[in-house]
């Protein structure tokens, strides 16, 4: 055997027994020379191993991603394909040399182990909507100068076998900066169900409540934003969507879905629907007022004397009239007048008791009519001796109000 055998030989041996014995006898290894020096030879039990430059720093950059453009929603969601991520990287041992980078970007639920080299900013064109994993972007920090040396590193040579002693740090920083986001390019579909539904006039229903109710839906888990006569925009729930106590009047409700990267339904719902006005009992009149929960307004006006009259303010322009009342076997008669127009006999006799009917009294094509709305009482039976009337359409140009 050669010197130069028994040499490699000897460190050999010696470095697999201190392995193979840590807890026994592994002194601890000498002082590293400070990162950054220029040449240096390792010492390691009294065997000095030549040709290493510098030294194997133990402490590898940090990594931060300070910007992602688009920026998210709250929900973690952009509606573009396009991603740009920003990023650094900062020594925290004094260490003051260059650092690269390598990065990463996949949307499967195992990381690759491949990385790539790159830049900040780092853009990521044309991605592809996500469904169950996310688009997740890692990037590490990189200390160029200590990826250079060969000492107690991954990429010792054979010799370093002697540096068991040391523990052995990558160059790079081992927990990566990361930052996931989901892609969602689709926009919502609104759905409006529970519309009201009018056989008289199914253009422009008449509701019979001034809380009406309707119910939207989506495709996707949404929300929704919703208005009223146009106004602004507010958000609204899905399912039951409430209105409470309106006043008498045309109504236009329009709602538009929109997900959680903000892509809104460009194809918004509507309906229209029309709120009766509560007769109010108008004094010396004779008629009185009954509450009575289900009704509209939850409560009616009640008369038991032929000849009685309620009196309602003066509406402009009306051409659509319609009385909301109880109607049942041996109900009475009534008769309006709007203005100065002839007297419309209204029968509140049906062979069915019904809570709330709508019966027309003029429709949308007669001629307009400006004046008080009277209704009196024109006929009792004598099986049901009262008359009883709740609500009242007035559609034109300007419409019956509460006020």
């Amino acid at each position: 055997m050669t010197p130069r055998m028994i040499r490699l030989t000897t460190a050999l041996t010696a470095g697999l027994v201190a392995a193979s014995l840590p807890l026994l006898a592994s002194a601890p290894a000498e002082a590293a020379t400070p990162c950054g020096a220029s040449t240096y030879t390792e010492t390691h039990g009294g065997n000095e191993i030549t040709g290493h430059t510098g030294c194997d720093d133990s402490v590898p950059p940090d990594t931060t991603i300070s910007l992602v453009e688009p920026t998210p929603t709250v929900f973690g969601f952009t509606r573009s394909k396009d991603v740009t991520f920003t990023f650094s990287g900062a020594y925290t041992d004094g260490d003051s040399g260059p650092i690269s980078f390598e990065c990463q970007m996949y949307n499967t639920a195992t990381p690759p182990s491949e990385w790539q080299a790159c830049t900040s900013p780092k853009a990521y064109t044309g991605l592809a909507d996500t469904a169950a994993d996310p688009w997740t972007f890692r990037v590490r920090a990189i200390d160029d100068n200590d990826k250079a040396i060969n000492a107690c590193d991954s990429s010792a040579t054979l010799f370093d076998i002697l540096c068991l002693g040391e523990e052995a740090v990558p160059d790079y920083d081992d927990t990566p900066a990361t930052s996931a986001v989901r892609i969602d390019t689709t926009a919502p579909n609104t759905f409006l169900n529970n519309e009201p539904v009018d056989t008289i006039r199914p253009d422009w229903p008449v509701v019979s409540t001034p809380s009406p109710t309707l119910s939207l839906n989506s495709n996707e888990t949404s929300g929704f934003a919703c208005t009223l006569n146009a106004k602004s925009f507010t958000p609204c729930n899905k399912g039951v969507v409430s209105f409470t106590n309106l006043k008498g009047g045309n109504y236009s409700f329009l709602a538009r879905a929109y997900d959680a990267a903000l892509n809104i339904d460009p194809t918004p719902v509507s309906t229209v629907f029309y709120v009766p006005s509560n007769i109010k009992k108008s004094k010396k009149s004779g008629w009185k007022k009954v509450r009575e929960a289900g009704l509209f307004g939850n409560d009616y006006l009640t008369s038991s004397k032929v000849g009685q009259i309620v009196v309602i303010p003066s509406v402009k322009n009306v051409r659509e009239v319609r009385l909301l009342a109880p109607t049942g076997p041996n109900y009475g008669k009534v008769e309006v007048r709007i203005g100065t127009s002839q007297w419309y006999t209204i029968n509140l006799a049906s062979k069915k008791n019904v809570r709330l009917a709508q019966l027309l009294v003029r429709d949308e094509y007669t001629l307009p009519r400006t004046g008080p709305i009277q209704i009196r009482v024109k006929e009792l039976d004598a099986k049901h001796p009262t008359v009883r009337i709740d609500a009242i359409v007035a559609r034109g140009d300007c419409n019956v109000c509460d006020d």
